[in-house]
């Protein structure tokens, strides 16, 4: 007889691949962004790759960055998802993004910085520490193919898997537009 004793991550990931599995969903994790740019510019060429993400703008690799796509059975991208370390250098959340909040601009809305602030509500002013920020969010495809079927936690939580394995973060934080 053995005894198996599962961690709850390897519940998380054994219950979200066969839900994967059955949509016909597959899922893809890479760490070349410039590859990244280029599935975007074929999957969603009305997209913008947000400045985090750009690799001509960073320096992102395995160490401190990757992306997902997800291909439905047709083998079309029907999601994307991208994640990075932050480097704070120290400091809180809130000041890191007083003075770089320009760089986490939304893709396709256009600000004008010279006359913009950040001001950090109370989590900012707490968050320290190893932090992930989470974008380019994306779930999509044929007319509303995936839409409504529950499948964004899945995939939201299953990015956020893929963080603790990668860096164990302290946080992960999102902007929304």
């Amino acid at each position: 007889m053995t005894l198996l004793s599962f961690q709850d991550g390897e519940r998380f990931i054994a219950s979200s691949s066969a839900l994967l599995h059955e949509a016909g969903i597959t899922l893809t994790v890479g760490y070349d962004f410039a590859e990244y740019k280029t599935i975007l510019q074929d999957a969603r060429p009305d997209h913008l790759l947000g400045l985090p993400f750009d690799p001509e703008t960073h320096d992102l690799n395995e160490t401190n960055a990757f992306w997902i796509v997800g291909r439905n059975a047709k083998g079309d991208v029907m999601h994307t998802q991208a994640m990075r370390m932050l480097d704070l250098k120290g400091a809180k959340l809130a000041e890191y993004l007083r003075r770089s909040f320009v760089e986490f601009p939304p893709p396709g809305v256009d600000i004008d910085f010279l006359r913009s602030r950040y001001r950090a509500g109370p989590g900012a002013q707490r968050i320290a520490g190893d932090v992930c920020y989470h974008g380019e969010f994306w779930v999509g495809t044929t007319p509303r193919e995936f839409r409504n079927a529950g499948l964004s936690s899945v995939l939201g939580r299953y990015a956020f898997w893929q963080a603790m394995q990668h860096w164990d973060p302290d946080h992960v934080i999102a902007f929304m537009t």
